[in-house]
């Protein structure tokens, strides 16, 4: 079991969080944390490719499935449609995408977006640009120990939970990704 302080470069980072995030209209927003000398490069080809990877699917229906959960996350407030710029001179960067199916009845599919892809062999992708927040992994054992002290325990249905934390208005540019404007699949809107 490990009760271990965070590093300094850790506690760094948890206070860097702690200053540059904010509860509004019953969402956390938090800025990205860049590291000073590092962006990632506009790679809208490489989501473009990824993009018209999913006109090869051997499922009739992925496009109404992608659609149905692109729809909703719209009516959510988790994603907005913005104007496509592949050629920008500010700074922006495309996700690229897939979908992950699964024999499931809750979630028989989920979106996917990639930010370890890179545009190019030298180029960085958005996760390469980031900070990385501390590995929380070794103090687990301790927090289920702690958690087993007490009588009750609760559990919550964490759905959604990620699609909740909105991106700062300033760092949103980063994290756009494509998708076809229907079911033809020739016209591409972000």
């Amino acid at each position: 079991m490990s009760n271990e302080p965070f590093s300094h470069f850790e506690a760094q980072a948890i206070d860097l969080f702690k200053h540059t995030t904010w509860y509004t209209n019953r969402r956390y927003t938090v800025q990205l944390f860049f590291k000073s000398d590092s962006q990632p490069e506009i790679n809208f080809g490489r989501a473009f490719a990824q993009l018209m990877s999913l006109k090869k699917s051997k499922d009739p229906q992925l496009f109404t499935k992608y659609q149905a959960i692109l729809d909703e996350y719209i009516k959510e407030g988790f994603i907005k449609p913005v104007e496509l710029d592949p050629h920008s001179d500010g700074q922006m960067h495309y996700l690229p995408h897939h979908p992950v199916l699964k024999n499931s009845t809750s979630t028989p599919m989920r979106i996917v977006l990639n930010a370890s892809a890179k545009s190019g062999p030298n180029s960085r992708s958005l996760n390469e640009s980031l900070y990385t927040a501390p590995n929380l992994a070794s103090k687990i054992q301790s927090m289920i120990l702690r958690f087993r002290e007490k009588p009750f325990g609760l559990t919550a249905d964490i759905s959604k939970a990620f699609l909740l934390i909105e991106i700062a208005q300033e760092h949103c540019d980063y994290c756009r990704f494509l998708f076809f404007k229907d079911s033809s699949m020739t016209e591409v809107v972000a």
